[in-house]
């Protein structure tokens, strides 16, 4: 997906070490518009390939853009983030399936304001959805935290079992292929 280029989390939010920065270093090299082409193409090989019954999308932080659109372009029949980054009000207003959303309280991208125009529009659409805000945790918790703080490895177990309990809920109860 990133070309070679995986994100370095040496270039941490907010505080990066001197000299490096997420957002001038990595993030230009690698906005949706690049991205969107590759996974486009993987998507849509994955479906052609094994043709599953259902389909159920996670993205953290970046990959959340990712994984809600493909449950408004009917690619996908569920969808979680976690601490999501980038992802627009038009492409929450465009979900066609059930969304898992997992917050974290101290978030600068998924902030107060953006969480409650997103609620608001999920509740205008009247989407299937679910929403939580863990405590005490930071941006990214879900897949950099700090696991040495009992809020931080509660929060991200928590996130990993609600996304399987969700996905698991909305899944066909036969026994064919899912993805």
């Amino acid at each position: 997906m990133f070309n070679g280029d995986p994100y370095d989390s040496d270039l941490s939010i907010p505080n990066p070490p001197p000299g490096k920065n997420f957002l001038s270093d990595w993030l230009p090299r690698h906005m949706p518009d690049t991205v969107q082409p590759i996974v486009d193409k993987f998507v849509d090989a994955v479906l052609k390939k094994f043709s599953p019954e259902y389909v159920a999308t996670i993205g953290y932080c970046y990959g959340a853009k990712f994984a809600v659109q493909q449950i408004g372009n009917g690619k996908a029949n569920v969808a979680a983030m976690a601490h999501p980054s980038l992802v627009s009000i038009e492409e929450i207003a465009a979900i066609k399936a059930p969304l898992l959303i997992i917050g974290a309280e101290k978030d600068h991208v998924y902030n107060d304001e953006l969480r409650k125009k997103t609620e608001d529009k999920l509740k205008e659409i009247k989407a299937t959805y679910f929403t939580t805000t863990a405590s005490g945790v930071s941006h990214g918790f879900a897949l950099r935290g700090d696991l040495s703080s009992e809020s931080v490895k509660f929060a991200k177990e928590k996130a990993f079992t609600d996304s399987l309990q969700w996905f698991e809920r909305f899944a066909p109860k036969t026994t064919g292929t899912h993805l």
